[in-house]
């Protein structure tokens, strides 16, 4: 692991989630004017929304549908999923997992893998920016599928190599500056992999620009007045909805169905 991912006094070979302390998350998270609270607020409320509907959609009725955050972070997702569901969260880090519990989210310290938790105990699990920091994505789609009850859903979302972004920053792309990301792969691979592991794959989009500036390269008010402008564009159309249809957002984000069981 690149000695840079940590923070002054960060040592661990054995902790697999040490790279992913205070410093990683106020670099790559942290709280801005656009992530006051951290981790894109607009986007985790409207991924709730998106989460709500698909629940609503393939639901079995009454209850609280419950939901699993793999890679849930400082639980920010989570949180805004709780006034209509009942959350868990799991992540690999430390720090994450007590944040997350700070933040009043019922969350496990443990890496996406078989067995962390019981089988099709889920309505619905999320995945969010999660799948690339593993050297095998689909060993974790294949565990999300197993935490999953038969016509459960999930939502994925892994950095697209056809965005706008990557073709303006080349390799000074976000998803490149990010050591710990392990599987960047192609859009047709991830659909591969999705449908190798079983999911139907109800539908992938992509969201919006989130690594301005692109065309003022040097700091400065300019590249300020361009981050400004393209961040409030990115926001408002996550508030419209967190999937679109065009192929050059940043991230991939799809939206999969565990089958049902075939009638007996």
């Amino acid at each position: 692991m690149p000695s840079t991912l940590c923070q002054p006094g960060a040592t661990s070979s054995t902790d697999p989630g040490a790279a992913y302390n205070a410093w990683y998350f106020a670099r790559f998270y942290g709280a801005s004017r656009f992530h006051a609270a951290g981790d894109k607020p607009v986007v985790n409320w409207a991924l709730s929304r998106m989460l709500r509907r698909l629940c609503e959609r393939n639901g079995r009725g009454g209850g609280r549908p419950a939901l699993v955050h793999f890679g849930c972070g400082q639980g920010f997702l989570a949180k805004a999923c709780g006034h209509w569901s009942s959350n868990v969260g799991c992540d690999i880090a430390l720090f994450a997992a007590g944040s997350a519990r700070a933040n009043g989210v019922a969350s496990v310290c443990a890496a996406l893998e078989a067995g962390c938790f019981r089988a099709g105990a889920f309505d619905a699990a999320t995945a969010i920016d999660v799948l690339e920091h593993l050297n095998d994505p689909q060993a974790g789609l294949r565990t999300m599928g197993d935490a999953l009850r038969p016509g459960g859903v999930a939502v994925v979302t892994v950095p697209n190599l056809n965005s706008l972004s990557k073709r303006l920053k080349g390799r000074r792309w976000s998803a490149y500056r990010d050591r710990t990301h392990r599987s960047l792969a192609a859009p047709e691979q991830w659909g591969e992999w999705f449908r190798a592991e079983g999911f139907e794959v109800l539908r992938v989009g992509t969201d919006a620009l989130w690594d301005p500036p692109y065309l003022c390269r040097w700091p400065g008010r300019l590249a300020r007045l361009e981050r400004l402008a393209i961040l409030m564009a990115s926001n408002l159309a996550m508030l419209l909805k967190p999937q679109w249809s065009w192929s050059r957002g940043d991230n991939l984000v799809a939206t999969l169905r565990k089958p049902a069981r075939e009638a007996e």
